[in-house]
């Protein structure tokens, strides 16, 4: 009897090969915000709870424009850490799941967990 494993083939992506890799923060208006791309507009991954409705927002400014947000209405925000200390963060559905293997470390940014950082 075969199992539903079997099935699957071997060369499958990592779960994360998609998501965005942090390549750093800097604070714009006393906010840290996660940079994920750099070189045309840079822009990433941004938190916010007092300034504007509380959420995470997409982030993106060109040099001498002001940066231009994009609340996210659907979805999670992970980030997830490597012992290398590498870092990458994107959006997963409400109802995502997955098996953590032991050198990952996820965080669920949620509201409580944003807030309370």
């Amino acid at each position: 009897m075969q199992s539903i494993q079997d099935f699957i083939p071997d060369d499958q992506p990592e779960p994360f090969d998609d998501f965005a890799r942090i390549l750093g923060t800097v604070q714009i208006y006393r906010t840290k915000h996660y940079i994920t791309h750099t070189g045309g507009p840079e822009g990433g991954f941004v938190y916010f709870y007092k300034e504007r409705p509380a959420g995470w927002y997409r982030w993106s400014r060109t040099w001498g424009e002001p940066p231009s947000y994009e609340k996210i209405e659907t979805g999670v925000v992970l980030m997830i850490c490597y012992p290398n200390g590498s870092e990458k963060i994107d959006i997963v559905p409400e109802n995502w799941e997955y098996e953590l293997r032991f050198d990952e470390y996820v965080t669920i940014c949620d509201d409580e967990t944003m807030q309370n950082e």
